[in-house]
């Protein structure tokens, strides 16, 4: 018995069983589907596609004056550094754009994902989980990367620099039953 994955026409992920039975076609394989994984996405930025940035009009345009200027007009926000990071939607499969507040570690950017001490992550947060691979500008510097959540020895050192760029963290951390996370945005 061996499994398989694929794509099916509908173009839903689908895991199957392959063996196991007489199959009507000596030359087919039986199998059995055991699962789905949703919808399956072309994971490729197209020079095309137009990203969606955030539902929040003050957020949104942040990120369309940063994009546009090259992070001449948006880099520095209410006193300090911020990047857009672009993920890719999880359940769309369509990009996404936000700006965000970050600080650096070694070669590393790094972003909490603090939402405001909301009691759920970001929805960026969620997509990064689901596909690391992410797009990321600093200024007029944009890269590809990959994202990875810290790791409990990181955030304990890692908390502190961040809520030194930006305090209101302690205050979101109080406002929450989450562990917020802190993201590292390492090039690839």
């Amino acid at each position: 018995m061996r499994y398989a994955s694929g794509a099916s026409s509908a173009g839903i992920g689908v895991i199957a069983v392959v063996g196991g039975g007489v199959a009507h076609d000596s030359s087919m394989p039986r199998f059995t589907v055991v699962g789905t994984l949703g919808p399956v996405h072309d994971r490729t930025e197209r020079p095309d596609e137009e990203p969606l940035d955030n539902a929040q009009d003050w957020v949104a345009e942040h990120t369309r004056r940063y994009v546009a200027s090259d992070g001449a007009d948006g880099h520095l926000w209410n006193g300090v550094p911020t990047l857009v990071l672009t993920t890719r939607g999880r359940r769309t499969g369509r990009l996404r754009r936000n700006a965000l507040i970050y600080g650096t570690d070694g070669d590393a950017f790094v972003v909490v994902a603090s939402y405001g001490g909301a009691p759920a992550n970001p929805a960026w947060y969620a997509n990064l989980e689901a596909d690391p691979e992410v797009t990321v500008q600093v200024g007029a510097d944009k890269f590809a990367a990959r994202a990875r959540t810290a790791n409990l020895a990181e955030k304990k050192r890692l908390w502190p620099a961040m809520v030194s760029i930006w305090p209101d963290y302690d205050n979101y951390r109080q406002k929450t039953d989450r562990a917020i996370p802190v993201v590292l945005l390492e090039r690839s």
